[in-house]
């Protein structure tokens, strides 16, 4: 699986900055995510491995997104437990 630990941090980042836009680019990631599901269900047969992708790659990063305070969060307690342990601390999900 791909290291998220940048858009995980670049998320909150923008989360920060304005949590109503962030709020309203999740729902609208979820609502384009849904269509993307409604359009692999019509796909014809040659189209249909393109769509599968698409939505499949759509629903990963919305999950990623959805699920990046909590990413965040978990990584910055277990940084604060190492930095109390003495051990590494870096950031990587």
């Amino acid at each position: 699986m791909a290291d998220t630990s940048k858009l995980v941090q670049s998320a909150m980042m923008i989360r920060e900055a304005s949590p109503q836009a962030w709020d309203n680019f999740l729902m609208s990631l979820r609502e384009y995510s849904g269509a993307l599901n409604v359009e692999l269900v019509r796909a014809e047969p040659a189209q249909l491995a393109r769509s599968q992708g698409m939505a499949m790659a759509i629903q990963d990063l919305f999950s990623t997104l959805f699920k990046a305070p909590e990413t965040y969060d978990k990584k910055r307690a277990l940084q604060q437990g190492r930095k109390n342990d003495g051990r590494d601390a870096s950031w990587t999900v």
